[in-house]
């Protein structure tokens, strides 16, 4: 494949990221919520030395929430939210259409 067309193809594309923001943006989350989806998402994807959450599943979840249980005492409740920011991170990039998932 050409860089022409890896080009064309990024740019049609939007990042995974910007995707997740667009899809809290749809379901009228606040800027705050949303921004905390985006940095809880980041954190999964850094803690998993930048794998893509499509690579990912269960376990990696796990062992994530684990960590911040045990070393980033953070609260149940940030825990939640941690919870389910990876794993609308992947819902988002294999659903683009941004309705709801059944």
């Amino acid at each position: 494949m050409s860089t022409t067309a890896l080009a064309t193809d990024s740019a049609a594309r939007p990042r995974l990221l910007d995707r997740l923001r667009h899809a809290r943006r749809v379901r009228h989350y606040s800027s705050r919520t949303e921004d905390r989806y985006v940095e809880w998402a980041t954190r999964f994807i850094r803690f998993h030395a930048l794998r893509h959450p499509n690579s990912m599943g269960g376990p990696e979840i796990e062992m994530f929430l684990t960590d911040l249980a045990v070393h980033g005492q953070v609260s149940a409740s940030s825990q939640n939210q941690a919870f389910h920011a990876p794993r609308r991170a992947r819902d988002r990039s294999e659903n683009d259409s941004g309705a709801a998932r059944p």
